[in-house]
């Protein structure tokens, strides 16, 4: 029977899946759809960013053309999808000196000095080709001046972060906090423990909603160095590696850059660059992994669950609720990912159903009605004791069973 065949099959996939070990993010590539980005890129802009990289270039430079890039592919990206929901969105965020809460790319004069502020220089936009031309020109206008007042910048990307977790519109995005920096946190020039430490505290709670990258436009970057090898004098280096690994995803619970708590297994979110040529790849590789990010198979629990309920022996029901039931069956779609959890969910809530509504057959009676038939017309001829005993055989039978 086909309800039969198709629980055999299901038990096989069950057995090859527990066995095998097949993720299910196998089955969502299968799926192809791409899970909708929204990306916060957090630029550093201060005054050592035209500073060269190995190779001559000026970091700023470098920083500029690596967010081309990725301006570049997602636009390229978003071509293709027509539902903007489903788009792909860059918010943009410099920081150097004070934090300033308006959007925009503006400066302020300190000591005869022109800085950066730390702000927001674009909000959440779905870049296009009709558009990217307009974030570029935004990015292009940055100048390198001021300190590097991380602090301020990922207090800014924590509420870009939350509008984006709070929008209805964007439930099933994946937040992405891209970091860039070519130096140590500062107010002024030298290393301040308490504007890393904010900063990274800041980054712990931007992971409950967000993965960050960060990566270090820097001589001194060295992914291996996670704290102080010394006799607990640190060193401008280990803090400045230290801190990167802090603000990054390497460590969702690090509280500060002594403190990092235990690395997520696996996790490489914290990179080095030291050329124009680097930078190039490791954005390139960002680039294709979040490209690949696709969504998560929907949540079968409740449908297999409906599926064990279904009789072994379906011969006993009647035709139609049978039919109804199989129909039911038959409605299920495998590979839906979790936007369309509801619907998967809905064929959980059929199945139920129709189960619950099988109809038992009426019962055969034709032997009991050739057996009545075979009753003597005349009783008078037969013992009364044998007679009585007929009799109760035929007031015990009961219709309708």
């Amino acid at each position: 029977m086909k309800i039969k065949i198709k629980k055999i099959i299901a038990s096989v996939l069950t057995f090859m899946m527990v066995f095998t070990q097949v993720p299910v993010n196998v089955f969502a590539e299968t799926k192809g759809e791409s899970i909708p980005l929204d990306i916060t890129l957090v630029l550093d802009v201060s005054g050592s960013m035209d500073d060269p990289l190995s190779g001559g270039t000026k970091r700023m430079s470098v920083l500029k053309d690596s967010v081309y890039q990725l301006i570049d592919e997602f636009s390229t990206k978003n071509t293709n999808i027509e539902d903007v929901s489903k788009q792909n969105r860059i918010a943009i965020v410099k920081f150097a000196g004070d934090k300033n809460n308006k959007v925009g790319n503006d400066t302020y004069t300190s000591g005869g000095y022109r800085y950066n502020y730390t702000q927001v220089v674009s909000d959440y936009v779905a870049v296009q080709d009709t558009n990217k031309g307009d974030l570029k020109e935004k990015v292009k206008t940055i100048n390198a001046s001021g300190a590097t007042n991380s602090q301020a910048a990922m207090e800014l990307t924590k509420n870009l972060v939350n509008s984006s977790v709070n929008d209805t519109n964007r439930r099933y995005a994946k937040r992405v906090v891209i970091f860039v920096t070519d130096g140590v946190p500062t107010t002024q020039s030298s290393f301040d423990d308490d504007v890393a430490n904010n900063a990274i505290s800041t980054a712990k709670s931007i992971k409950k909603n967000a993965f960050i990258y960060s990566i270090g436009l820097s001589a001194k970057t060295n992914k291996t160095i996670v704290g102080d090898d010394g006799d607990g004098n640190w060193t401008e280096t280990e803090k400045f590696n230290a801190y990167l690994h802090g603000i990054s995803s390497n460590y969702p619970n690090a509280t500060d850059y002594k403190n990092l708590g235990n690395k997520l297994n696996g996790a490489n979110y914290y990179r080095g660059v030291k050329s124009s040529t680097e930078a190039h790849d490791t954005f390139a590789e960002i680039i294709r992994l979040l490209s690949n990010m696709l969504f998560d198979l929907a949540d079968y629990t409740k449908v297999n669950e409906a599926k064990a309920k279904v009789p072994s022996n379906l011969n006993i029901y009647t035709e139609e609720t049978v039919n109804a039931l199989q129909e039911a069956l038959d409605a299920v779609e495998e590979g839906k990912n979790i936007t369309e959890q509801e619907t998967v969910d809905g064929y959980a809530k059929a199945i139920n159903e129709a189960i619950n509504s099988l109809v038992i057959k009426d019962a055969n009676y034709k032997k009991v009605n050739e057996a009545k038939a075979k009753v003597p017309n005349d009783l008078n001829i037969y013992t009364e004791e044998t007679v009585n005993a007929l009799q109760e055989a035929l007031d015990a039978v009961e219709e309708g069973k």
